[in-house]
């Protein structure tokens, strides 16, 4: 058999033992902002029950779109990368809605191959862990700021059953503009969504501005134990004046210097 080191940002619970880190990620979309808030922990799993941890930035940026994603994203033995496949994409330089659309594809693409590897090469592997998988396997949010507007899409990366039992992919898409009020206030989730439907069920969520709001949220998760997910809290605006760190640790690199 050949031996596979897999990664995965999780959604809530393991995909597989691999090299993981659980992920809480907020994002608040108001009618002149983006804030995007996620939690740092990074946890190596050697499946010998051995993990080790260190602190990882999960906001990425490619030219002027920012993103983030939870699921299967990565496999060293194969190279497939969904932070490389995501950067290359977004670099396109075409409107949001048109740039992100094509990220989703490449890695609808990428991940079909990946997939489709795995179940040639390692059988049991992909018994156990996507045969019968529903729901998403990755999930990706886009933020970015155009044209005096605010912007975000999350995609729902999915597995899908092709014809003679091929392996497919596709995805949902949820975006603002398209699926929302622009004049609204909305927040988007990749997070285990349990400690924050807990804690709306004893309390009232208090008013407070969207970057102070978002780390909350992402607090919430921490706080409650979630596995794998834990501090410091990266908050990230994004609004007519540009992109800014509101709070960021060491390992998050100054906008400036990433790729305009």
């Amino acid at each position: 058999m050949i031996q596979r080191i897999l990664y995965c940002i999780l959604l809530a619970q393991p995909i597989w033992a691999g090299n993981c880190f659980a992920t809480s990620i907020v994002a608040i979309r108001s009618p002149d902002s983006v804030v995007i808030a996620a939690d740092s922990l990074l946890t190596i799993k050697n499946g010998k029950g051995q993990d080790t941890t260190r602190s990882e930035c999960k906001i990425f940026r490619s030219g002027r779109i920012f993103f983030s994603f939870t699921g299967f994203y990565k496999e060293p033995g194969s190279g497939f990368d969904i932070v490389s496949i995501v950067s290359d994409s977004l670099k396109q330089g075409e409107s949001f809605g048109v740039t992100v659309d094509k990220a989703a594809m490449a890695v609808v693409l990428g991940m079909k191959d990946e997939v489709r590897r795995i179940r040639k090469e390692t059988p049991a592997l992909y018994e156990k862990y996507f045969a019968a998988r529903t729901g998403a396997i990755l999930q990706i949010l886009f933020a970015s700021y155009e044209n005096g507007v605010p912007m975000v899409a999350v995609y729902d990366i999915k597995k899908t059953a092709g014809p003679y039992a091929d392996i497919e992919m596709s995805y949902d898409r949820n975006s603002c503009p398209g699926n929302c009020n622009v004049k609204d206030t909305g927040a988007y989730f990749l997070t285990d969504m349990r400690p924050i439907e807990e804690y709306l069920k004893r309390e009232k969520l208090k008013s407070m501005p969207t970057e102070k709001t978002a780390r909350f949220l992402v607090d919430l998760v921490i706080k409650a134990r979630t596995p794998d997910t834990g501090p410091p809290v990266d908050v990230l605006r994004i609004d007519g004046k540009g992109a800014a760190w509101v709070e960021h640790k060491a390992e998050c690199p100054d906008i400036s210097t990433q790729d305009q």
